[in-house]
């Protein structure tokens, strides 16, 4: 064999064509060439198939048409574009077999011109001249057949598409904000729910700068979230924390956040992925159902403490009022006798006072006028606000009663208050104005913008000189659990339970806001034509008794003695106890001697719904009086479900007393 590698009288160059033809011949590709005149000059056993080429292999079709009719005129522009320009042909048509059948090839063609040495040398003859028998303006095209893996490739893209689409829907049902961070071009990408929450408006490109981000974050958080993407980011680690937004509007927001980042085969993170998640509403269900806890066992506590309390309030004043009773009224001591009284009655009220502010009860409406509970509100806020902060009351005597629960009302002022002390914000000098005021609607213009239905109406209005409020926000303060205090400041509630409280009593709340200047708020409450009943009627002579002998209960002996005072003075004949086992066996001895039973509702080894049973037990006709330093609606229901026919709470003046005794015996 000669040394070229060439069979002996087989020329190299023909040889080298054999083995080429073989080659091709082999190949799963179409390829074929062409001349610039249309001329085939080479085509592979696969070209057949699409009757690119005759019987001989030498005589072409032209393979434009063999396309399918959708891609044509694409292919066509494409083939020209190389054909003049000489460069290198890129493209994906559809090709018809002989049996008719259309299959995708990615078609790739080559002028031979650009590379005229290896040709010379492929082309080169075996009479050894080496010049080209080929002319330069030839084409090599290849077909591969790209038919089945464009269709999965296809359908991939239609899966992906599926379920990026519901993978959207499931986010933006669930107004779930998705994100994605590039950590080395420092930019974000969120999706639609994801800029909603942040408030990005149209002109933010969908990949926009970590720092616009950040400016979302409340400055409080913003070193705290930093922290733990750094940690996150290093470790690849899930990441799960909740932090708050500040959005451009004053808004604060509760975000819950979960992401990890996505790490390469070396370790080293691409990306940070994760989704956020608006738990504003969730938090504040959260801190109003702590916060009713707490008043719940605030209220449990109060209940505990007053009964107590009224305990010794009652020893105060009822021991005073029987003094006063026994005592001329000219005499020197009687005037401190009716301060200590006053003063017992004073610290009854704030009881139940607390007693409102930390359970819930029973309203009780009574004819009043709004000057008594401005005047409560402003005493209980004097002691709490800044005193850099000034109130102004002014209350128009003509102002007509209404029909409402004073501390009801209290509740509602207080909430106004405090509502106007953050207005003003902390550290700064402002003014808050309370003003109660006659009003018909006919007279005022806002009313009838607001439409307040005819008539005369109580106004109380509260006033402050703090930031007020935009458009946005005052169409939502009345909202349960909306607020723009920083979170544990406040819970979104104050009014809208004062709103809630004003519309059960028929009235009506506006307010009107202007940012920088402050804010007004007016309460419309309607006019009653009763005459509120007098705080302190005065004193009458209190029903006497005929020498009836009441059975009276209660653990406290200093109750006890004072009982026996007021009964006797009234004209009862008492017979007291302080234990509740010897007061049942006295009854039992003589059951009709009685005309009635007072019995103190908290007693140890036996409580005054069990002695009430007892006593009932024995003569269900026993007209019995229960007292108590706390009742609840509880005690109530449970006590008309005994038979009790009255139920008071302490301490008992002696005209009540008088009064309940002189109806039951």
């Amino acid at each position: 064999m000669p040394a070229d590698g060439s069979t002996i009288g087989v020329p190299p160059a023909a040889l080298r064509e054999v083995r080429f033809r073989r080659l091709l011949e082999g190949l799963p590709q179409l390829i074929w060439a062409y001349r610039g005149n249309g001329e085939c000059t080479l085509a592979s056993r696969r070209c057949r198939d699409y009757a690119l080429a005759g019987a001989d292999a030498e005589r072409i079709v032209g393979w434009l048409a063999l396309v399918h009719a959708d891609d044509r005129v694409q292919a066509e522009a494409d083939w020209l574009a190389s054909l003049r320009g000489g460069m290198d042909l890129h493209t994906e048509v559809r090709l018809r077999r002989h049996d008719g059948v259309y299959r995708w090839f990615e078609l790739r063609a080559v002028p031979l011109a650009h590379d005229a040495v290896q040709l010379a040398d492929l082309c080169e003859r075996s009479d050894g001249a080496g010049a080209p028998s080929a002319r330069l303006d030839e084409w090599v095209l290849t077909g591969t057949d790209i038919h089945d893996a464009r269709e999965l490739r296809q359908e991939s893209e239609r899966v992906l598409v599926v379920s990026q689409a519901q993978l959207d829907s499931a986010l933006e049902a669930a107004q779930m904000g998705a994100w994605v961070v590039d950590t080395e071009q420092n930019t974000v990408w969120g999706n639609e729910s994801q800029r909603a929450l942040w408030q990005l408006s149209d002109d933010v490109p969908s990949w926009y700068s970590i720092d616009l981000a950040r400016t979302r974050i409340h400055p409080d958080d913003v070193e705290r979230v930093d922290r733990e993407m750094a940690r996150a980011y290093a470790t690849g680690e899930r990441l799960e924390m909740e932090f708050r937004l500040r959005l451009p509007n004053g808004v604060v927001r509760w975000i819950a956040m979960r992401s990890r980042a996505e790490l390469d085969a070396h370790g080293k993170p691409r990306r940070i992925a994760g989704i956020n998640l608006d738990v504003t509403q969730q938090r504040l269900v959260a801190e109003a159902t702590l916060r009713s806890q707490k008043l719940e066992s605030l209220g449990t506590l109060a209940g505990g403490i007053a009964h107590d309390f009224n305990n010794v309030l009652f020893a105060i004043e009822g021991n005073a009022e029987l003094a006063l009773d026994l005592l001329d009224p000219k005499s020197a001591v009687h005037p401190y006798l009716e301060q200590i009284a006053g003063a017992s009655r004073r610290a009854t009220e704030l009881v139940a006072q607390i007693l409102a502010f930390s359970r819930p009860h029973d309203q009780k409406l009574e004819v009043g006028r709004l000057e008594q509970p401005v005047q409560e509100a402003v005493r209980m806020m004097r002691a709490t606000i800044p005193a850099m902060i000034s109130i102004e009351c002014q209350l128009d005597p003509r102002t007509p009663a209404v029909l409402a629960d004073s501390s009801r009302l209290v509740q509602v002022i207080v909430n106004l208050f405090t509502n106007a002390v953050h207005a003003i914000g902390k550290g700064n000098a402002g003014l808050i104005e309370v003003s109660v005021a006659p009003l018909s609607v006919n007279d005022d213009p806002d009313a009838k913008t607001v439409r307040v239905p005819r008539g005369e109406y109580a106004v109380l209005s509260v006033s402050d000189n703090g930031c007020g409020m935009d458009e946005q926000t005052l169409t939502r303060i009345f909202d349960p659990f909306f607020t723009t205090k920083p979170p544990g400041e406040g819970t979104g509630l104050g009014l809208s339970v004062a709103h809630g409280i004003v519309q059960a009593l028929g009235g009506l709340i506006t307010v009107y806001s202007q940012v920088g200047k402050g804010t007004s708020f007016r309460l419309y409450f309607p006019a009653t034509r009763r005459e509120p009943v007098s705080e302190r009627p005065p004193r009458a002579a209190a029903p006497r008794g005929r020498g009836q002998r009441i059975l009276f209960v209660d653990d406290e002996p200093t109750l006890v003695q004072l009982a026996k005072g007021l009964l006797t003075a009234l004209g009862y004949q008492p017979v007291a106890f302080t234990d509740a086992h010897q007061a049942l066996l006295a009854f039992e001895r003589e059951p009709q001697a009685f005309c009635a039973a007072v019995t103190d509702l908290s007693m140890p080894n036996m409580s005054g719904f069990e002695l009430s049973r007892a006593l009932l037990s024995l003569r269900s006709d026993l007209p019995i009086l229960l007292m108590s330093g706390y009742v609840g609606p509880e005690e109530r229901t449970l006590a008309g479900q005994i038979g009790v026919r009255e139920l008071v709470l302490k301490p008992v003046t002696m005209d009540q007393l008088a009064q309940l005794l002189a109806r039951l015996c």
